[in-house]
């Protein structure tokens, strides 16, 4: 079993490098898109497991959160809004970090983990996209301010994408509780393969 510390150290770099340079591009707009909250999250769950902070069952649920609403934004971004998005405000590379290449960094991390996922689990990225979804997109649209291609809750589509934001973090989610069920290690089997 290889050590997760340098590959946990670069995914906390990169998160790192992508929040300070989005934040230095969009200001605040850059809290407005659940790409970012995404990478917040993801950052966080790769300081705890790197740094070891947090009680484990704080690391499930920033695992569960960062590998659910992560896959949910690769699908949704490059399915949805890429295509219909004019002129994004970042270049092609910056796009890929933040739009499945940092949600590569937890694949190690599911497979080799102690931890496993229960339905209950589901919990917290549903929380996630239900406060996203009506803490700032919904007040956003009212506003006349369009976060989304599309999103103006003035159409058919609109409602469509946020089932879709539900059905597609619930698919993600699930695909994760069956990876940490096919690959579940037991603390014993984990010791012994880092010996």
């Amino acid at each position: 079993m290889m050590d997760k510390q340098p590959l946990r150290f670069l995914a906390l770099t990169v998160c790192t490098f992508l929040i300070i340079r989005g934040i230095s591009i969009q200001k605040l707009e850059f809290f407005l898109y659940l790409t970012h909250w995404t990478l917040l999250a993801k950052t966080l769950t790769f300081l705890c497991f790197f740094r070891e902070l947090g009680s484990e069952n704080f690391r499930k649920v920033l695992l569960s959160i960062s590998w659910t609403m992560g896959l949910n934004v690769t699908i949704l971004y490059w399915a949805y809004a890429y295509p219909l998005t004019a002129s994004p405000d970042f270049e092609l590379w910056h796009l890929i970090l933040t739009h499945g290449g940092v949600f590569l960094f937890l694949i190690p991390e599911l497979i080799s983990s102690t931890i496993t996922f229960v339905n209950k689990d589901f919990l917290g990225p549903a929380c996630i996209s239900a406060v996203y979804m009506f803490c700032v997109v919904i007040p956003s649209a009212y506003l006349g301010v369009i976060i989304y291609p599309g999103l103006t809750f003035t159409n058919l589509l609109s409602y469509i994408v946020v089932i879709a934001n539900f059905c597609v973090s619930f698919g993600a989610f699930s695909i994760g509780k069956h990876i940490c069920q096919k690959f579940m290690k037991s603390p014993k089997e984990l010791s012994k393969k880092l010996e």
